[in-house]
């Protein structure tokens, strides 16, 4: 009877969101650590599980919360080492269940401080305690398990004096109230201090967990800043690469006016140099011609005097002649630096429009591919400023900010002075500003300015001159006035 009154029972209960999903004999547990059985309703999962052990009765006498893993074939993970059962005979004293209190393993108590990785606090809820709901449903399904609760044997009827039994009664009933008592106010003391170990280790769970992802925050931030500047860096080279082609066609553009001038100038010079020596050779053949003719007036002067006419006026029709043609070349000359001139204009037109329409298809490509720009401005935090917005942003930042904040430029001006440097702005008679410090409005769209920039003593309540002008008694108005 000894024997069977010993005897312990072990189960292991499995929770998956929040809820009991399996519960395992130990045995067919330790199968499936040996690797005879696999679990493949876990295969690749991490799960929380709880090691119950039953006493005779089947009343859960130690709890040990630990964690389980298994691979994609739903084997204990090889690495799991976990002495359960030692580790049961070991706890520290837990919560009472009814049946006194239970040894209690978990990660804010435990003896194994390098296991603690591994296990996991319960919670102790009201509404949610997990070692009632661990307690009913092992209670359920002991049986199915085939597992029998063993009654203790009934104490032997031994004969007493009624007397002495009375007051041994008496007496062992107040010592058991004080024991009870005693035990009742242990108990509560130990879960108190259970409790207050949970809450201290979620609070650091939290505080990781916080940690951890403000980190990635800043990783994920670090990654677009370092992107940011990669694209603000691969702009400003192409602009630089379009710049300098900007400046080349510039000179281009230059070296072909220089050139155009100087034909234009040579040309202007052929033509005067041409000119000059076409009238000088009229000239000197018009005067030996004017001689001869003079000397044969001279010698034959009634014979010669009509022929000498008709030379005359024949030698000034070929001049009048060449003259005109000289003059038409010369036309023709400045109807060609003419075209010169409009090509070289339509050229540097050309010129300065496939530069703007470079520099506008560059931005619609942004655009086609979705790319904004992020600013930063206070009180607004990032921005996302679209291509198409990119040129207003360009004129004037503030005022851009000021917009995004639904206030004018200036009284956003206003919040930057008293956000970065919050201070009383109120004019003292001796020409200096208060300069006290204040609280500082955080939101542009909440700052008055001559209110939010004035300390306790300067700032001046229009609701109270109101209340105060409606207590002041007529006649003291009058008075006043």
């Amino acid at each position: 009877m000894l024997q069977e009154l010993t005897e312990r029972h072990e189960l292991i209960v499995f929770w998956e969101e929040g809820e009991i999903s399996r519960v395992l004999l130990g045995s067919d547990f330790h199968a499936c650590l040996d690797g005879y059985v696999a679990l493949q309703i876990f295969a690749g999962r991490s799960l929380p599980a709880i090691y119950v052990e039953l006493d005779a009765t089947l009343s859960p006498v130690a709890f040990v919360f630990f964690e389980m893993s298994f691979d994609a074939a739903g084997w204990a993970e090889r690495s799991w080492n976990l002495p359960l059962r030692h580790m049961a005979e070991i706890a520290a004293a837990g919560p009472d269940l009814g049946r006194g209190p239970v040894r209690l393993v978990c990660r804010s108590q435990n003896s194994m401080s390098w296991l603690g990785d591994r296990l996991w606090d319960p919670l102790l809820q009201s509404d949610r305690n997990e070692f009632l709901l661990t307690a009913r449903a092992v209670a359920e399904m002991a049986p199915r398990l085939g597992l029998r609760p063993v009654s203790p044997p009934s104490p032997p009827n031994i004969p007493v004096l009624a007397d002495r039994v009375e007051r041994d009664g008496e007496d062992q009933e107040r010592r058991w109230r004080l024991e009870g008592e005693r035990d009742a106010l242990k108990r509560e003391l130990e879960e108190r201090d259970l409790r207050l170990r949970t809450v201290g280790a979620e609070h650091a769970q939290q505080m990781l967990r916080r940690q951890f992802e403000h980190e990635q925050a800043v990783a994920i931030l670090q990654a677009q800043h370092a992107k940011l500047l990669a694209q603000q860096k691969l702009l400003k080279e192409q602009n630089d690469a379009l710049s300098e082609q900007l400046e080349v066609l510039q000179g281009q553009l230059q070296n072909s006016e220089a050139r155009s001038r100087r034909a234009v100038h040579e040309a202007e010079s052929d033509l005067q140099l041409q000119l000059q020596r076409v009238r000088q050779s009229h000239e000197d053949s018009l005067h030996q011609s004017l001689e001869q003719a003079n000397r044969r007036w001279r010698e034959e002067v009634l014979r010669h005097e009509q022929a000498l006419q008709g030379e005359i006026e024949a030698e000034r029709s070929r001049r009048l002649e060449s003259d005109l043609e000289w003059q038409r070349r010369l036309q023709e000359r400045q109807d060609q630096i003419d075209l010169k001139l409009r090509e070289i204009a339509a050229l540097q037109q050309a010129l300065e429009g496939a530069a703007s329409q470079g520099a506008e298809a560059f931005l619609a490509r942004l655009e086609q591919l979705g790319m904004n720009f992020l600013v930063y401005h206070a009180g607004v935090g990032h921005v996302s400023v679209p291509v198409a917005e990119l040129a207003s942003y360009a004129g004037d930042p503030l005022a851009y900010a000021a917009r995004k904040s639904f206030v004018s430029p200036d009284v956003y001006r206003a919040w930057l002075r008293h956000y970065d440097d919050p201070r009383c702005l109120h004019e003292l008679p001796q020409g200096e500003c208060c300069a006290a410090r204040i609280i500082r409005v955080d939101s542009p769209a909440r700052f008055i300015v001559g209110e939010s920039d004035r300390c306790a003593r300067h700032h001046r309540d229009s609701n109270i001159d109101a209340v105060l002008r409606f207590r002041t008694p007529p006649a003291a108005q009058g008075d006043h006035s």
